[in-house]
């Protein structure tokens, strides 16, 4: 599902082209890496996920985001949540 939040995929390419020389750069030099989640996530010291929309959409967890959550759990990563926004939120996901 697409959400309509006022700007066109257009306007927000060229935006990003306005600001894309003060982000950070790659140390693959813009390159993809091809890889799974939690073999990248294993060289973090602490994974960061934005719930709405990532984890979950309302009470439903998104496909994968509960085994995702538990393996990085079993590996003993330190896992962070955020919410930006104040809808319902599961109590565990």
């Amino acid at each position: 599902m697409i959400q309509d939040h006022g700007v066109d995929p257009q306007t927000a390419f060229a935006r990003y082209l306005q600001i894309a020389d003060r982000l950070p750069r790659t140390a693959a030099c813009g390159l993809a890496e091809s890889a799974e989640f939690l073999d990248i996530a294993a060289r973090f010291d602490l994974i960061l996920f934005d719930a709405y929309g990532v984890l979950n959409v309302g009470e439903t967890a998104i496909p994968g985001a509960t085994d995702t959550i538990a393996a990085l759990r079993a590996r003993r990563a330190r896992r962070l949540v955020w919410c930006q926004t104040l809808p319902p939120i599961p109590r565990r996901i």
